[in-house]
């Protein structure tokens, strides 16, 4: 597993508990830590693609 595999599974937790959260009681805190996963795996997959293009595998792994 690479690094950024575990950043794409931190994100996804973090939607996931974000989305939860908006249900709950404290809807702020909800949406804050849904952005911070959504602007997480934008960012993750921004980069993915900025070093795809640099030479390594579909898979993000070192070409």
């Amino acid at each position: 597993m690479s690094s950024n595999t575990g950043r794409f599974w931190l994100g996804a937790v973090l939607m996931a508990a974000g989305a939860m959260t908006i249900f709950g009681l404290n809807e702020l805190s909800g949406i804050i830590v849904t952005v911070l996963g959504v602007a997480t795996v934008l960012l993750l997959t921004t980069g993915t693609l900025l070093v795809g293009t640099s030479g390594s595998t579909e898979n993000g792994e070192p070409a």
